[in-house]
């Protein structure tokens, strides 16, 4: 039996639903502090656009960033269903500097991963990945708290 992929296609309501999960479960989200992420959709001439947006505050005293913008298909029946295909996370010490981000913002298929010294902000290593490779939320989350040493 084919396992579903990690990024593929989703409906629109399973898919805010995932990502609520996420942030209501993670252990690494500092859930005294409200999170700013907003779902936004818009159509446009290539059809429905949606995405998630805004800031997850962290233990640790980190900040995610998360941008994340997905095609959208109709199915029979006129079923939505969206897939995120761009996407930037980005963890930050706030008031400091990055510790981790991973993207696509430039390229759709070019997938990346960025470290950076947790004490320095200085870069240490950056590597390309399949899409299959680059990490869900929870996963993002879950690697930031290892490095930070909360996990």
């Amino acid at each position: 039996m084919p396992t579903k992929e990690k990024h593929g296609w989703n409906t629109i309501d399973h898919y805010q639903e995932i990502h609520y999960a996420c942030l209501e479960r993670h252990p690494f989200v500092d859930h005294e502090r409200q999170g700013t992420t907003d779902f936004h959709y818009y159509d446009t001439n290539f059809g429905l656009v949606g995405g998630i947006s805004g800031e997850i505050y962290c233990r640790k005293n980190v900040v995610v960033q998360v941008e994340k913008y997905a095609e959208t298909r109709e199915l029979r029946g006129g079923r939505l269903q969206i897939r995120s295909r761009w996407y930037r996370y980005n963890a930050h010490v706030a008031g400091k500097h990055v510790v981790l981000r991973y993207d696509n913002w430039h390229d759709p298929d070019g997938y990346h991963c960025h470290v950076f010294d947790i004490e320095t902000g200085d870069g240490i290593a950056a590597r390309h990945m399949s899409r299959e490779e680059f990490p869900t939320l929870a996963e993002f989350l879950s690697e930031v708290a290892a490095m930070m040493g909360n996990d």
